[in-house]
C-alpha cells in the first residue's frame, strides 16, 4: 500500500515522467489500433510468415525449454514456437508472454482459451522497464524474443530495458531481436504513423554489448523474404563468446 505523504497534492500537477508517459502512449495507441495493425502487418506485409519462416530456419526450439515472448502482444511468436515444439514432438516446454496492452493480451488470451492451453502458454502485463511485475517464477529461460518491442522504448532507457531482459536468461541463454531498420519506408510507415523509435545497423549491437552480451550475431530472413532484411534488423545476443 503507498503511503499518502509520498503522493502529490492534489492542488498541484503531478510531476511529468517522459518514460511512463511514453509507454502509456504506446499502450494507447495499440489499444485504438489492434485491428488496424493486423490488417497492415499481418495481411499485407505477411509479417507473420516472415517471422515463421526465421524460425524454422533458426530451429529455435527443442524439448524442455523455457521461452518467453517479450512484447508478446497478441501472440505473433509465441503462437509459432508452439506449433513448431508441437510439430518436432518437444516436451517439457514452458512458454511465457508479456505485453503492456491489455488489447493485444485479449486477443492473445482467447486464442490461448480457445486452443485449450491454458496449461501450456501463460501471459500477463507488465513493463519491460519494471519487470519485478512479473511472477517470480518467470526466470532462467532459455530464449527470450522480443518482436517490435524495443521501438516503443525511450533511447536513454533501452540499455536498462535490455539488462533486465538479461537478467531473465540462464547463463547459456539467448536473447533475440526483431527490431525495426530505419530507412525511407519505415519512416513514414512505422515512425510517424506508429510513433516509433528506428534505428540503424550498429545502433542495437552497442546497445546489447552495453547490457552484458558478450557475443552478437546479425541473422538475416530467407527466400522468399528476404525483403524483410530491409525493414527489419534481427540479432542474437548471449552471454558467452
Amino acid at each position: 500500500m503507498s503511503n499518502r505523504k509520498n503522493q502529490p497534492s492534489a492542488v498541484g500537477a503531478s510531476p511529468r515522467n517522459p518514460h511512463l508517459e511514453a509507454c502509456s502512449a504506446a499502450e494507447n495507441l495499440y489499444s485504438e489500433r489492434t485491428s488496424l495493425y493486423h490488417f497492415i502487418f499481418m495481411i499485407l506485409y505477411r509479417y507473420h510468415r516472415q517471422i515463421e519462416n526465421f524460425l524454422q530456419k533458426e530451429a529455435c526450439v527443442r524439448s524442455r525449454m523455457r521461452i518467453l515472448d517479450a512484447g508478446c502482444g497478441s501472440g505473433l511468436v509465441t503462437k509459432k514456437l508452439h506449433g513448431m515444439a508441437e510439430e518436432k514432438h518437444c516436451t517439457d516446454m514452458t512458454f511465457h508472454g508479456f505485453d503492456l496492452t491489455p488489447a493485444m493480451l485479449a486477443r492473445f488470451q482467447t486464442w490461448i482459451v480457445n486452443n485449450n492451453l491454458q496449461n501450456t502458454i501463460e501471459v500477463t502485463r507488465a513493463n519491460v522497464l519494471d519487470l519485478q511485475e512479473l511472477p517470480q517464477d518467470w526466470r532462467d529461460y532459455d530464449l527470450v524474443v522480443s518482436a517490435s518491442m524495443l521501438e516503443y522504448i525511450p533511447k536513454d532507457q533501452l540499455v536498462l530495458a535490455l539488462r533486465n531482459l538479461a537478467g531473465l536468461l540462464r547463463k547459456d541463454g539467448s536473447l533475440l531481436l526483431f527490431i525495426t531498420k530505419k530507412n525511407f519506408v519505415t519512416q513514414w510507415l512505422v515512425g510517424k504513423w506508429w510513433k516509433a523509435n528506428l534505428f540503424e545497423e550498429g545502433t542495437i549491437d552497442t546497445l546489447l554489448r552495453q547490457a552484458g552480451f558478450r557475443t552478437i550475431a546479425r541473422k538475416l530472413f530467407s527466400a522468399p523474404y528476404r525483403y524483410a532484411n530491409y525493414s527489419t534488423i534481427a540479432l542474437e545476443g548471449r552471454f558467452s563468446t
